[in-house]
């Protein structure tokens, strides 16, 4: 089975029900398969073969799914790529993967003026709702195209997608998935999240990210109505999930802020929602009771990353729900037990397994994980080792195996010799009323070599200084794994995945440095 067997099957069984539905258009999932396989005919007759990379650069649209989906149907590799990258970022990225085709947004068409002299291997520029210079127009090039099926079709071991990591601790690596382990990820969702063919999701999250496109996978596969938000807006999604009757969406710990926050939160009618899914980075333990009171027992979360193809923890909507206040406060801090397709072990340096409350980094085994880095074979050795993910997360887990997420690796502050976690500090700082978001790192230090620093954004109107919250830490924490430095600040720097930016921080304390902190 391909992916591209998901798109012929909505196309047979729901052809008039709306498959993707974005802030513009309505189509049909008869709709998007015709426009799929035009798509994908047309980059064929463009020089554009089995195996070639078809890079996206383009806000959340209908246009986005389509192109996807003439890769899963044709064999092309789709790379969506950040829109928000310099012109130097994205020479790089399209450099490394040598894409075939460019298919872009309208709205970046100087970017890609920009990069266009050093590229060598693209055969053809297309645009999305509009003209640009040099390249054709997307809807005239579906106009012209065979609605037939290609002639070449993509093979279960192909790859399917090639998703670039954040690349905060060196240049992005392209994540390599197959058309097989993409079905398994999918399938994964759909018995995690109780997905039924009823169930309509909301998508605002970018889809040159893994978990908006995981999410769009899982509800495809079982055909349900997609809708996408170009960009995220807490009104906008609120209003949407009224009027749409959404059932599900996605929202990582700084959208659900943002989502709660929001004036029209409190007379929104939210009773379609059914299903919230968060992942991406560690909710903070006052957030998820703010949820939990908010929407009710309904939230999901996936833990596992891009490497390991969303398959790896889940904190299912029962767990998240317990008679024993000491059990559920725990357990809300956890990033919930193995999914039923994947293996997960908390290992050692030497690769022993480690006891139970002991930490260790947690590799992630399934039949879902990425095939490799895209021209990157070192990188593939370091985090692919025997059909083992080592995701570089130190965790711990318990007797009943919910696993419990503490730091990066390399996010481990070593002051004089003694481990501090910066997830155990960081969860101290936001159990203080007026800690809005904190961020907690290693900073060079003369006699201890690091010392823990904390920066922090507080609530609105929240007077507090740097000794209250040190000692706040104190109260809760071990003394040598408190603070002993504060910065505040009026937001934290984030990633396009919401996870705080923690390079952007260090930079300042590490600048001139031969050693740096990563």
């Amino acid at each position: 089975m391909i992916l591209g067997d998901v798109i012929d099957s909505n196309a047979a069984l729901f052809p008039d029900k709306d498959g993707v539905v974005d802030e513009i258009e309505r189509i049909s999932f008869a709709a998007l398969a015709d426009r799929a396989k035009r798509l994908a005919n047309g980059l064929a007759a463009r020089g554009t073969g089995h195996g070639d990379r078809v890079a996206v650069i383009a806000q959340n649209c209908h246009e986005y799914i389509e192109v996807f989906s003439a890769g899963e149907i044709a064999g092309y590799i789709t790379a969506p790529i950040n829109f928000r990258l310099t012109s130097v970022e994205l020479s790089a990225l399209l450099a490394d993967c040598r894409p075939s085709a460019v298919i872009f947004d309208h709205a970046y068409k100087p970017l890609i003026k920009a990069v266009r002299p050093v590229l060598d291997s693209v055969k053809a520029y297309i645009c999305i709702d509009g003209t640009a210079a040099g390249a054709e127009d997307y809807e005239s090039v579906l106009a012209v195209s065979s609605p037939a099926m290609p002639r070449i079709r993509a093979r279960p071991d192909d790859t399917a997608f090639l998703i670039y990591t954040s690349g905060t601790t060196g240049r992005p690596k392209g994540v390599m998935h197959s058309h097989r382990g993409q079905i398994l990820s999918a399938l994964s969702f759909c018995m995690d999240g109780s997905i039924d063919q009823e169930d309509r999701i909301l998508i605002a999250n970018p889809l040159f990210h893994a978990g908006g496109k995981w999410m769009q996978l899982g509800h495809h596969f079982r055909g349900c109505t997609v809708f996408l938000q170009r960009q995220f807006d807490a009104g906008v999604l609120l209003e949407t999930i009224e009027r749409e009757q959404i059932t599900a969406t996605l929202l990582p710990a700084t959208m659900m802020r943002a989502v709660l926050d929001h004036p029209d939160f409190a007379w929104r009618n939210l009773s379609s929602l059914r299903t919230v899914y968060y992942s991406a980075a560690p909710t903070p333990e006052p957030l998820l009771r703010r949820a939990l009171a908010a929407f009710g027992p309904i939230l999901v979360q996936y833990y596992g990353g891009t490497e390991a193809g969303g398959v790896g923890t889940a904190m299912l909507k029962h767990h998240h729900v317990h008679d024993d206040a000491a059990v559920l406060q725990r357990r809300l801090t956890s990033a919930g037990q193995p999914k039923p397709l994947a293996k997960v072990r908390i290992v050692r340096d030497d690769g022993s397994d480690c006891k139970i409350d002991e930490p260790g980094e947690i590799i992630i085994h399934s039949d879902a994980h990425m095939q490799g880095y895209w021209n990157n074979s070192h990188a593939t050795a370091e985090t692919l080792k025997d059909g083992w993910i080592y995701t570089g997360d130190v965790g711990t887990r318990d007797k009943d195996f919910f696993v419990y997420v503490i730091d990066r690796k390399k996010e481990m502050i070593i002051s004089g010799g003694a481990n501090i976690y910066a997830r155990e500090v960081e969860d101290a700082l936001h159990r203080h009323s007026a800690v809005l978001e904190a961020a907690v790192i290693g900073v060079p230090d003369e006699k201890w070599g690091e010392t823990v620093h904390a920066v922090v954004a507080t609530r609105p109107g929240a007077a507090v200084t740097a000794d209250d919250l040190i000692e706040h830490c104190r109260s809760l924490i071990a003394s040598y794994k408190k603070p002993t430095g504060i910065t505040f600040v009026s937001d934290l720097p984030k990633q396009e995945n919401g996870k705080i930016d923690k390079s952007a921080l260090r930079e300042p304390f590490w600048a001139g440095r031969e050693r740096r902190v990563n």
